[in-house]
């Protein structure tokens, strides 16, 4: 479990879960967690490990209720515990076919984010 603080305020802007490098990796993140980053840059800080994959996830939930609730501005998009460690089922060449062209996802993607990233612009 860690933290990703600002460069210029030092303030945590993002908690997160994950293995190996996950940490200090761009890539994968979401948009304000990208604009937070491209303007400021960021410092990474594991704040705990070692634990089994159910105890992180709780722990990540705790802390982003933690600093939630101390006021803090999270560029979490949810209150955390929904991912999974390891998870690797890449896709068949069939099931990409199908894939391809589908705009539900983007439609979803564009709808909920566009709300949630406007409550940190107005």
């Amino acid at each position: 479990v860690y933290t990703h603080t600002r460069n210029d305020t030092g303030a945590i802007f993002y908690v997160g879960k994950g293995k190996g490098d996950r940490l200090t990796k761009a890539h994968g993140r979401n948009p304000l967690w990208t604009n937070i980053v491209n303007k400021h840059g960021f410092t990474a800080q594991k704040i705990a490990e070692n634990l089994d994959e159910e105890f992180a996830f709780f722990i990540e939930m705790e802390a982003i209720a933690l600093y939630r609730m101390r006021g803090l501005e999270l560029a979490n998009m949810t209150d955390g515990g929904e991912g999974c460690a390891g998870f690797s089922h890449p896709h068949t060449d069939e099931h990409k076919e199908k894939m391809k062209g589908n705009k539900y996802g983007l439609y979803l993607l564009r709808h909920d984010k566009y709300h949630q990233l406007n409550r940190w612009y107005s």
